[in-house]
Order: structure tokens, then C-alpha cells, then sequence
């Protein structure tokens, strides 16, 4: 993760955040939060992450069902963007 974002120095909960955060939606779901992390851009990295809240359910054929926004993704998304509310980028 810490090469991910080579540019700016994250704190230890920013780091845990972005480890859990890219864990969960995979290296491309998070490209555009680490993205934004590089560039210090801490706002950014918490609006990227509260936007992945969404599910997309399959029916009983397998067949890919519109998007649903899921409350349990609102709130870790809440909890995983935290550490960059209100933070001002470090550089290294």
C-alpha cells in the first residue's frame, strides 16, 4: 500500500483505512481513492470511497440485477473515510 501512494505520507489510521478499503474492493475499485491519496488529495480519497456502496444482486438464473445501495457499506465507507475528513496532505 505505502508504494501505492509514494507522494504523500500517510498517518497509521489513513493506512489501515486504505488497507481495508482496497482489500474489500479490490486493487481496481480502489485505484481512484489511491489515486487520490498520492496526489494529497484527502477529500477526494473519502468522497472515492463513499461512493463503492453499492451492491449489484443476482437473480435465482445468475443474471446481474440493478444496483442497491447497501446501509451496512454506507457505514464502513463512513468509518474507512474518517481518517481523511478534514486532513491536510504530508509530503514526504
Amino acid at each position: 500500500m505505502r508504494s501505492g501512494v509514494p507522494a504523500f505520507q500517510l498517518s497509521q489510521s489513513q493506512f489501515d483505512a486504505l488497507v481495508s478499503f482496497a482489500y474489500n474492493v479490490g486493487s481496481g475499485g480502489a485505484a481512484t481513492a489511491l489515486a487520490a491519496a498520492n496526489r494529497g488529495q484527502t477529500g477526494d480519497v473519502a468522497t472515492q470511497m463513499n461512493a463503492r456502496v453499492y451492491v449489484h444482486p443476482r437473480d435465482a438464473q445468475g443474471h446481474r440485477g440493478p444496483a442497491v445501495r447497501v446501509q451496512g457499506l454506507v457505514n464502513r465507507r463512513q468509518r474507512e473515510a474518517a481518517p481523511f475528513v478534514g486532513q491536510p496532505p504530508q509530503h514526504r
